[in-house]
C-alpha cells in the first residue's frame, strides 16, 4: 500500500492511497485562511478496516503542518461508527452537533488544532 499526492487547485488537495497500482481510497483536502477542510474521506468497502483511512489522515495532517494550516475540520454522522471513531481515535473533538443538516439527518462537526 502506498499513497499520493495530488493538487489540484490552490486551495484543494487530492491524496490518494493505492493497491497494486490503483487506487482503493481518496481523501480531499479544502483550504480557507490557515484552516483545513476535510470534505471527504472515501475508502473501498473491501479495503476498510485496513488502517487505509487513519494513513490518509496522517498524511493529510502532517502536509496541513507542512503548509502552515492551524487547524482542521471535517462532518459527519455519529451513525458512521467506524468514521466516528477514526477521528475520535485521531483526536478530532465534536464541536458542533446540527440535528438537522444534509436531508435532513444529524451530523457533527468536528476539528483538531494542529
Amino acid at each position: 500500500m502506498w499513497t499520493s499526492l495530488g493538487v489540484i487547485y490552490p486551495t484543494k488537495s487530492i491524496f490518494f492511497a493505492h493497491k497494486n497500482d490503483t487506487p482503493v481510497a481518496v481523501l480531499s483536502l479544502e483550504v480557507l485562511n490557515g484552516v483545513g477542510f476535510v470534505s471527504s474521506i472515501i475508502v473501498q468497502e473491501d479495503c476498510r478496516g485496513k488502517g487505509i483511512g487513519s494513513k490518509l489522515m496522517d498524511q493529510c495532517e502532517q502536509y496541513a503542518k507542512e503548509k502552515g494550516y492551524f487547524y482542521l475540520w471535517l462532518e459527519t454522522r455519529r451513525e458512521w461508527e467506524a468514521a466516528y471513531c477514526l477521528y475520535i481515535n485521531l483526536g478530532y473533538q465534536v464541536t458542533s452537533e446540527l440535528p438537522c443538516y444534509y436531508f435532513g439527518l444529524p451530523w457533527v462537526i468536528m476539528g483538531k488544532k494542529l
